[in-house]
């Protein structure tokens, strides 16, 4: 168990000195901005506003999970992979770490991005709904997350960036169209 703390604390040092982190805490916050500054003059009531900034983030999160997936994948290759060449045995130990770094990078922006917007839109005068709906919120949308992150991971490191990116826009637009009329009938076959 001490060498896979060791490959977690290798791989959080790799993402400290990369962009991967900083990414994970800028586009929340980038994200909520042009919502909340909306929100502060639209006509449109509590509940509303809530449902189009879930819908509209969860159907960005699949395009946002392929390109940090591929800021992984391109920090692994500029090094040649010697990371996952160097080791003896045990490779399968390296990725689950990477992946659940990822994990926890992800947990922390998406609490960012639906409880930070619920708190900052409560203390807007929005109190139709209470600061746990969004902490449910951004855990349940978490925890859908973890199969699209592991999908990706595979495809990135199997298939390579233009598979992963593709997929990641087939599936923000699939979610989209979920959304609409068409996904009313099909969506639990998806």
């Amino acid at each position: 168990m001490p060498s896979f703390i060791n490959y977690i604390k290798i791989d959080f040092y790799k993402f400290y000195h990369s962009k991967i982190i900083k990414v994970h805490f800028i586009i929340p916050v980038l994200a909520m901005i042009p919502f909340l500054s909306y929100y502060s003059v639209s006509p449109w009531n509590e509940l509303d506003k809530v449902i189009s900034y879930i819908q509209i983030i969860s159907m960005s999160f699949p395009l946002i999970i392929s390109v940090i997936v591929n800021m992984v994948y391109e920090q692994e290759q500029e090094s040649g992979f010697q990371y996952f060449l160097g080791i003896a045995d045990k490779r399968y130990n390296a990725h689950i770490s990477k992946l659940i770094l990822i994990f926890i990078l992800s947990l922390i922006s998406t609490i960012i991005t639906i409880l930070g917007f619920g708190i900052i839109f409560y203390l807007m005068g929005n109190n139709l709904l209470g600061i746990g709906f969004y902490l449910k919120q951004s855990l349940v949308m978490f925890a859908s997350n973890i199969i699209i992150y592991m999908i990706q991971y595979l495809i990135v490191f199997y298939f390579g960036k233009g598979a992963s990116i593709g997929l990641g826009i087939i599936g923000s637009l699939i979610s989209a169209l979920m959304i609409t009329g068409l996904g009313d009938s099909i969506w639990i076959l998806v």
